[in-house]
């Protein structure tokens, strides 16, 4: 009986109401979190199977679908659906990627050493996002090495970062960058984690402000 006066209650409450409350369970979250194992967090999946009119007001908001965290390690093989579906119901919202490691690993290099440090779903998991990358309004590297990074990037020709707004980096820059952060029209915060001694791997031409 109260389950039913809670769901009658929720009933009353107008779409943008809805919308409001959806926004703040999943604001500060990522849509999709991806832990190792099966630690999946679906917030706004599970927002929308609740039932059909929850579902139609959520998926009208695009950027609730849009924020993506993948630890690439031990990952189950169920992920690429689920990330196919946050894509797609993101619609052309700008995208939140981040890329974490659980545990740390040797670097990888190439795709070879990738996939015996990776497994073959993690490797599928950061291909599927990083074929979306020119929507990336926001990305997060410092849960990574460059040379993993380098590795991921290297499958998708010429990379580029029109949407790109703020770009958080691995704090291991002696390592070599071959990825071009230089076309970044949009670019006004780039997060640097360096060693004391390290180089500063990026190019200060459009920045306003450095953190």
């Amino acid at each position: 009986m109260e389950r039913h006066w809670a769901m009658s209650a929720l009933r009353r409450f107008p779409n943008e109401i809805l919308s409001e409350i959806f926004s703040f369970c999943v604001g500060g979250h990522s849509s999709l979190s991806v832990g190792p194992g099966k630690a999946i967090s679906t917030i706004s999946l599970d927002i929308s199977q609740t039932c059909s009119r929850w579902r139609r007001v959520i998926t009208a908001l695009p950027r609730l679908w849009s924020s993506f965290h993948v630890n690439l390690q031990n990952i189950p093989d169920y992920v690429d659906p689920l990330i196919e579906l946050y894509i797609a119901r993101s619609g052309e919202h700008d995208l939140v990627i981040e890329f974490s490691l659980e545990d740390e690993v040797a670097p990888c290099w190439d795709r070879r050493e990738l996939e015996e440090n990776l497994g073959k779903c993690g490797i599928a998991a950061a291909d599927l996002l990083v074929k979306y990358i020119s929507r990336c309004g926001e990305l997060d590297l410092s849960g990574i090495y460059w040379c993993l990074a380098n590795a991921i990037f290297a499958n998708v020709e010429e990379p580029s970062f029109p949407r790109l707004h703020t770009l958080t980096t691995p704090f291991d820059s002696q390592d070599p960058i071959a990825l071009n952060f230089d076309d970044m029209p949009l670019s006004s915060r780039k997060r640097l984690w360096l060693y004391l001694r390290g180089r500063i791997p990026l190019s200060f031409r459009c920045l306003s402000s450095l953190i």
